[in-house]
């Protein structure tokens, strides 16, 4: 019966920590989407200043 308690504890604390694992993965992944996407945003967003000024600056 110990070792069952002690056997199934460590099963809880794999899985506690194969979770908290996939947690982090995932959070640092949408981080990284998110930035990326956000980056994107803001070169399309400059280099459309870039272009209408541009455009403005022609005859």
């Amino acid at each position: 019966m110990h070792v069952y308690v002690i056997s199934s504890l460590e099963i809880v604390q794999l899985l506690l920590r194969s979770s908290l694992d996939s947690l982090t993965m995932m959070t640092m992944m949408s981080v990284n989407w998110l930035s990326a996407v956000l980056s994107f945003n803001l070169t399309l967003s400059v280099n459309y200043q870039i272009i209408l000024m541009l455009y403005r600056g022609l005859p």
